[in-house]
């Protein structure tokens, strides 16, 4: 009689797994998956090397497959579909290893294939922005203070690495900064403030003078920057890397799928650099990203936001099962461009609802008929709603505003708003507990507005500074207050949540301060949990059914797994460089919850999958 090997079903099929379908719950040993490609991975010497990355793509098709060696060196890919796969294996600090030959996957047989790695002269191009924010140095009183001014100026929107993989002089990052002060992940606009700016500035109880410049904070220490980027990377500056652990153990248990998406603009045309080769170095998210949120929908399909499309994709639509791209034109009000789309959520009843931040306001998108249906805002409502959203037990809508909180009932169209206590302050994230009390946080200002729903009492929830501001720098800071997203030193910057059915917590990343915040629904009191991986710029947070807690870490190409009950963290490394991770989707429907990360810069989508148990292993071999 076999021995029963209880493990967790992760092998959903899909894009990766199309041969086999397994369904949740208990299986034999014997039934466990064949292994379809197995090997391993040892350096020059012959030492096995755990943690390494070893990707398969078959010809013709726009998805990869990843998995990672354990520790005796060894790896093994779940069923494959039939078909020509080039495969390769990768490691920080080490060449890329490609196989010398494809590797062909026929009738179901298994096939084997073992790389081994070389070292590289230089790492650099290979590392994540939080290894890149690490390396900083900050052995002198002035190194420490200009590393600190660049985590606090020069991170808000992108990912470290982008821009320390490059070298200048001085007067060279001098003007990489004039670009930045006046540059958002929607494009440079110098001379002009963005429409928020223009409505806060407007307000009556406003005073001084108005900044000219979307990131004032980053002129003002423009100097104190350019000298101290160009000591640390400068045409002659050595640094000194410090590369984080590859994965081990549970880190490494996971089988990723990487989705790569077309343009919005150009249907056929996919990256050319996207970051599958991290000796390349980081990508350009201006080559052909735009995706920014994703949702699976109960028709089990992904629907996913873009910000960057101009001409032919609102929304997009991908099917796991075949890596097929569908793209959704939501024509403006004005013109036959596509508007722009932001956050997005699918409703029980399979309707699809999205952030239209073109024209400020809630969009339906029904998968069944392709149609769209706006729910307009009135002017009584401030301009900038076009975050997150997040829907109530009652089935309506909230999401922020340049104002505070704004309430869509779907039955009605009717809205309702709700002012902030402290206006402005870049308001960015929404989230919702299990009393219906509404959360927006409130970036640069370390504010968590929260809203009664059904009294309609708004109050704050105000954060401790991770650290404290010299008179000089609180004097600068106060005088040019920042409103996107550039917060005063020290500031932990609570950025995106979601819906919390149960419980007494609702979590909140704190891009800045590195952490995760837990916050009692009832007491409104706060614990913070420090992230395990330097400078990662936690952003959005998702709780499973099981009530884990998962993180993207924009700055780490990781994301990250809080258990409350044990309150530790669990760290996965994604498979390619630019995953400048604004989102983070869980998969409820399979078993444990998988987890799906939309990335603009590399304009991908990556499904993890998660081999729970040691035995998984032991049960394949």
């Amino acid at each position: 009689m076999p021995i029963k090997m209880y493990i967790t079903n992760i092998l959903r099929s899909g894009a990766v797994l199309t041969a086999v379908l397994y369904s949740a719950g208990w299986i034999h040993a014997g039934d466990a998956p064949e292994r379809s490609v197995s090997g391993t991975a040892k350096s020059l010497s012959g030492k096995s090397m755990e943690g390494v990355a070893v990707s398969a793509r078959a010809d013709g098709k726009t998805f990869t497959t990843t998995v990672y060696t354990d520790a005796s060196g060894e790896y093994w890919f779940p069923a494959l579909g039939d078909g020509t796969y080039k495969m390769w294996a990768q490691a920080v600090g080490f060449e890329v290893a490609k196989s010398a030959s494809e590797v062909q996957i026929q009738g179901g047989k298994s096939a084997l294939q073992s790389f081994s790695l070389k070292p590289i002269d230089d790492m650099g191009p290979q590392l994540s922005g939080s290894e890149w924010l690490d390396s900083l140095p900050e052995s002198t009183e002035a190194d420490r203070r200009g590393k600190l001014l660049f985590h606090s100026y020069c991170t808000g929107c992108h990912e470290s690495s982008f821009a320390l993989q490059n070298r200048f002089d001085a007067k060279g990052w001098g003007l990489i900064l004039d670009y930045m002060s006046n540059t958002t992940v929607m494009g440079h606009r110098p001379g002009s403030l963005p429409s928020n700016a223009e409505w806060f500035f407007s307000k009556p109880d406003m005073t001084g003078p108005k900044p000219d410049s979307f990131f004032p904070l980053i002129q003002t220490y423009k100097s104190e920057l350019a000298a101290y980027l160009a000591r640390a990377r400068g045409p002659e500056s050595q640094m000194e890397y410090k590369p984080l652990p590859r994965p081990t153990g549970e880190s490494a248990e996971v089988v990723i799928t990487e989705y790569d998406l077309p343009s919005g603009d150009v249907p056929n045309y996919h990256m050319h650099s996207d970051g599958t080769f991290w000796t390349d170095g980081v990508p350009s998210t201006w080559d052909a990203g735009g995706v920014h949120d994703a949702s699976m929908c109960k028709d089990g399909f992904v629907y996913f936001t873009d910000t960057g499309a101009t001409d032919n994709r609102t929304i997009g639509k991908l099917d796991p099962r075949t890596g097929r791209v569908t793209s959704y034109k939501l024509k403006q009000m004005k013109n036959d461009l596509a508007a722009n789309s932001h956050g997005i959520i699918c409703d029980p009843d399979g309707g699809v609802w999205f952030t239209n931040q073109t024209e400020s306001t809630n969009t339906k998108f029904d998968p069944k008929t392709e149609q769209f249906r706006r729910y307009p805002k009135p002017d009584s409502i401030a301009e900038g709603t076009g975050g997150s959203l997040e829907m109530d037990s009652e089935g309506n809508l909230w999401t922020d505003t340049d104002g505070g909180f704004a309430k869509l009932d779907p039955r009605t169209g009717g809205y309702t708003a709700y002012d902030s206590l402290t206006p402005g302050g870049g308001k960015y994230g929404t989230a919702i507990d299990r009393e219906d009390n509404i959360y927006i946080t409130q970036m640069p200002f370390d504010i968590i507005g929260k809203l009664n729903s059904r009294t309609g009492k708004v109050s704050e929830i105000r954060l401790n500074p991770w650290m404290e501001l010299s008179d000089k720098d609180q004097h600068l800071n106060q005088q040019q207050l920042s409103l996107m997203a550039t917060p005063w030193m020290g500031t932990n910057g609570p950025r995106r949540s979601a819906t919390f059915r149960t419980g007494d917590y609702v979590y909140f990343p704190l891009y800045w301060g590195n952490s995760l915040a837990k916050v009692n629904i009832h007491t409104n009191e706060v614990r913070k949990f420090q992230v395990p991986v330097p400078h990662a710029l936690p952003y959005n947070v998702m709780p499973d059914r099981n009530g884990m807690i998962w993180i993207s870490l924009m700055n780490a190409e990781r994301i990250a797994k809080f258990d409350p009950t044990t309150e530790k963290f669990t760290i996965y490394k994604l498979p390619s460089l630019g995953y400048e991770t604004r989102y983070i989707e869980v998969d409820n429907s399979t078993d444990p919850p998988s987890v799906w990360v939309p990335s603009g810069r590399n304009n991908k989508i990556a499904r993890v999958q998660f081999r729970t148990l040691a035995a998984a292993n032991a049960a394949a071999k």
